[in-house]
């Protein structure tokens, strides 16, 4: 369910994490430092000698050196629009957290991510500070919103179908 392609870092000093957001990876910072390779870690690692990787959030704040190809994962979007139905489906039953069940799907951080920079971007781009919203996240946002409508749609029409028809099962 995810595509595979290989980008080059083209900006100096942009942040692993930054890069992860802007690729819609489905990786958080620390899992895609971990694929790459051991020569592509090490010149990392030596554009950021002051970076301690025992922190936390250490992953996040690495500066890529330009021209770095780093493989990246993206979602495919018939698989967002799954997790989409689903998600809300989950968040309509009592107990059960949309989040979860996108966290199961490995979806939380790309749709989490892509959400955060979409706004960020939308803002800047309405204070005229940003350059313009990429595509692909209002794609991904888009076809993440149609799944949840058709979902929740769909789902609360099934539920509502199994409670007027076998209620004693259904809330069982």
């Amino acid at each position: 369910w995810v595509a595979r392609q290989t980008v080059t870092v083209t900006a100096p000093g942009m942040t692993l994490a930054e890069f992860a957001q802007r690729e819609r990876s489905t990786q958080t910072p620390r899992q895609l430092f971990a694929t790459l390779e051991p020569a592509q870690q090490a010149a990392i690692r030596a554009a950021n000698p002051a970076v301690d990787e025992a922190h936390a959030n250490a992953f996040d704040e690495l500066a890529l050196p330009a021209g770095l190809a780093i493989e990246v994962a993206q979602p495919v979007l018939g698989y967002v629009l799954l997790c989409g139905c689903v998600a809300i489906c989950a968040m309509l039953l009592p107990g059960v957290s949309g989040s979860f069940v996108l966290v199961m799907f490995g979806m939380y951080y790309v749709v989490a991510n892509t959400l955060r920079g979409t706004m960020s971007l939308g803002l800047g781009y309405v204070r005229g500070t940003e350059a313009a919203l990429p595509w692909e996240h209002l794609a991904l946002v888009a076809v993440f919103s149609l799944g949840a409508v058709v979902g929740l749609l769909t789902f609360s029409r099934l539920l509502s179908w199994l409670l007027h028809h076998h209620a004693a099962p259904t809330l069982a």
